[in-house]
């Protein structure tokens, strides 16, 4: 599937993801690792991005562990609904079918390359 980016948004399977992470101490994020300068991989493997700094700053705020798990684009919302992680933080644009598979926060960015 070939990304169009229309927007930045946090899919969250969950309402209440503050109590989740106080319940458990650890948000799992799913995402894939492709799509610079949002999330990608740096030279040393480590994963970087506008969206790696996004779910770290809701892990401290919220005092819990952020646990990676990098995932092909296509399976990104199937495997949010296995329950494989607990939120998706990759650019994921906002769409008719994915409100009706998935929750998303309100929009993060707007990269122009869609009707909103």
């Amino acid at each position: 599937m070939k990304k169009t980016l229309a927007l930045f948004s946090l899919g969250l399977a969950m309402t209440g993801l503050s109590g989740h992470a106080s319940a458990q101490q650890q948000i799992r994020f799913g995402t894939d690792a492709t799509f610079p300068p949002f999330e990608f991989k740096a030279a040393d493997g480590s994963l970087q991005g506008f969206d790696i700094d996004l779910g770290n700053a809701i892990c401290t705020q919220l005092k819990a562990k952020c646990i990676w798990v990098e995932n092909g684009f296509d399976g990104l919302i199937p495997a949010l609904q296995a329950r494989k992680f607990d939120a998706i933080i990759s650019s994921l644009s906002i769409t008719d079918e994915r409100k009706k598979a998935i929750n998303f926060s309100n929009k993060l960015f707007n990269s122009g390359l869609a009707p909103i």
